[in-house]
């Protein structure tokens, strides 16, 4: 079952205890988080988050990694985090708070535990 918690930052969301729960909030705000990729890391760049340049764009790579459930697309979501500016409102952002719940919760993909 997945806890409500309440944020500090005044999101109500799902915190993600296992990998399928994790998979199905990318999933169920999946608008959400193409959006603050779209808007923080560039989705036509033909390179990886390493630098590596890649045989598609990044938002082909990126849906690609969706698909297949690969747990790299959580490097794109911290990615996301770090490029955003430290700044007042940003967690008021549609989704943020979810990306913010994926990134520190990504330990749960962890196929050995």
């Amino acid at each position: 079952m997945i806890k409500k918690m309440e944020k500090t930052m005044g999101y109500k969301g799902n915190w993600p205890e296992t990998k399928d729960e994790w998979w199905d909030l990318v999933d169920e705000h999946w608008v959400d988080l193409l959006s603050l990729m779209h808007r923080f890391i560039g989705m036509d760049d033909f390179e990886n988050l390493d630098g590596k340049i890649t045989q598609y764009p990044r938002a082909v790579e990126i849906e690609k990694m969706k698909a297949d459930r690969d747990s790299r697309l959580v490097s794109y979501l911290n990615g996301v985090w770090n490029n955003a500016p430290d700044v007042a409102g940003l967690s008021e952002i549609i989704g943020w708070g979810l990306l913010c719940d994926l990134c520190s919760e990504e330990y749960v993909l962890d196929e050995s535990e």
